[in-house]
């Protein structure tokens, strides 16, 4: 879901950005998908390229629901984020 296509979301909201140095991983991409990024080959996030990484991705998304439980978050907030992991 993009950005003002659901009333839950505002116009300009900002998905979080998860890296590990090679990527960066954004659960919620401009187009409602999730993207990844190569940030070493692709520093400036041009080509998007999650289907061809989904161990990154799974990967990514793993650490970010770790991350986020760690810190009490809701489990409606994780859903809205990643879905089930």
């Amino acid at each position: 879901m993009r950005p003002g296509a659901d009333a839950r979301l505002p116009a300009k909201c900002v998905t979080p950005w998860v890296t590990d140095g090679r990527w960066g991983f954004a659960p919620i991409g401009a187009s409602g998908s999730p993207e990844l990024y190569d940030i070493v080959d692709d520093p400036f996030t041009e080509n998007d390229v999650a289907g061809a990484n989904p161990d990154a991705i799974r990967d990514l998304r793993d650490g970010l629901v770790a991350h986020l439980r760690q810190h009490d978050a809701s489990q409606g907030l994780i859903d809205s984020l990643v879905g089930e992991p």
